[in-house]
């Protein structure tokens, strides 16, 4: 465990574009929408913690290795106090390996790419070192309904859709970082939605478009409204999708209804927030502390992409298993919990839920490890179950871990 000790909070935030001149079209996107933001907090007291938050789909993890690298260099903080999170934005190029790339041309673009995101999370956390200040933490709560579960039935078995009737856990979590005097440094925000308002969507010309899109709309309107640098990070959405969406859509109103769709969700997310912030309150406790515990999980062979489709019988087959990271952040005593996979919504309502539960379930966190389905999605047949690399069981055992590793963090230890 890396402990920090207790002293009077000091923090600072930043921001940064991710310059992508020179570099689109790359990776089915032509041009930029709303430019790709890097945001980053840190807190200190003898020590720090530093949270970077980058507009992508996800993150490599070679990449994130080079992004991690830049943040440490700015920050000085590494290990377990350093989170690298995605905010799983759909609108957004992959930086990709030398081998997946067909020509020099592509290849080049994908180096630039790579250097375009170090630059920025560098000026980001850079920025942030340099606005560090005293500061207080707040915690805040809501609820919010831009999201709806997309596991739908249909005759041939489970598919991707919009469920209303389905689970979703309509929390929000809000931290706030302020001066003393209640001036704003940053807020963090987490909600069980994935960023895919746009999709597939083109404009008028055709073109397939760069956005940070639901989160990214959410935090630049709570910038606008004066809540200092606002970082998402990703809760527990593996199922869940936007109410609304523009995908695959094509011809001269697209552009119109895209930014009309985004534009409605990103406020109704961002007045949420903006709720919850009205009703904070001091976290309890001093300090800061960060842990981070290998888990070894069941593993399973994922069906292959290509023949995903609905079904009403299958048989899993066990693969080798699968290892993943659970991070903690402690601050004071709120405890937060970071996940590599994504988990369903129920997965992370389940964790609130408990008693000894953390008090946030992040996503994306330092890695990104596609579904860890629940039990009933194995039951189901669901995409996400399909689309997974680890058995059934593992949903189980990784509960365990979180509720096991934020006792420990309660009680002043590591897992």
């Amino acid at each position: 465990m890396e402990h920090i000790a207790e002293a009077p909070c000091r923090a600072g935030a930043g921001k940064a574009d991710v310059e992508l001149a020179g570099i689109l079209p790359f990776d089915g996107f032509d041009a930029v929408r709303h430019p790709l933001a890097v945001r980053a907090l840190v807190l200190e007291d003898k020590e720090r913690i530093c949270v970077v938050a980058l507009e992508l789909t996800s993150i490599r993890p070679d990449l994130l290795a080079e992004l991690r690298a830049q943040a440490e260099k700015a920050s000085g903080v590494s290990g377990a106090a350093l989170w690298v999170v995605a905010t799983h934005t759909f609108s957004a190029p992959h930086a990709r390996t030398p081998q997946h790339l067909a020509s020099d041309a592509l290849r080049q673009k994908n180096d630039a790419l790579r250097a375009a995101l170090g630059k920025a999370v560098f000026s980001a956390v850079s920025k942030a070192m340099d606005e560090r200040q005293p500061a207080c933490v707040l915690r805040g709560s809501g609820t919010t309904s831009v999201m709806v579960n997309r596991d739908v039935e249909t005759e041939r078995g489970w598919w991707l859709g919009k469920n209303p009737a389905g689970p979703s856990d309509h929390r929000l979590f809000v931290l706030s970082v302020q001066t003393p005097e209640g001036g704003p440094i940053a807020t963090v925000f987490s909600a069980d939605v994935q960023s895919s308002v746009l999709k597939d969507a083109r404009d008028a010309g055709g073109q397939t478009m760069v956005s940070g899109d639901l989160a990214g709309a959410a935090a630049a309107k709570l910038e606008q409204a004066g809540a200092g640098i606002a970082l998402f990070i990703e809760g527990c959405a593996a199922d869940q999708a936007p109410r609304e969406s523009v995908a695959a859509a094509e011809g001269p109103s697209c552009t119109g209804e895209a930014d009309a769709v985004l534009g409605r969700l990103g406020s109704e997310l961002a007045r949420d927030v903006q709720d919850a912030l009205a009703s904070l309150s001091p976290v309890p406790g001093r300090g800061l502390a960060a842990c981070a515990a290998k888990v070894l999980l069941p593993g399973k062979v994922r069906e292959d992409f290509a023949t995903l489709a609905p079904r009403r019988s299958i048989v899993w087959r066990q693969d080798v298993p699968v290892a993943t990271t659970v991070s903690f952040l402690r601050i004071g005593s709120c405890v937060l919990a970071g996940l590599e996979p994504e988990v369903s919504s129920s997965f992370g309502a389940y964790l609130r839920d408990a008693e000894a539960g953390p008090e946030a379930v992040f996503t994306m966190v330092n890695g990104a490890q596609k579904y860890l389905a629940d039990e009933e999605d194995f039951d189901l047949i669901t995409y996400e179950a399909m689309n997974s690399g680890f058995a059934r069981e593992a949903a189980s055992q990784l509960r365990q871990a979180v509720l096991r590793g934020t006792e420990r963090m309660r009680e002043g230890g590591c897992t």
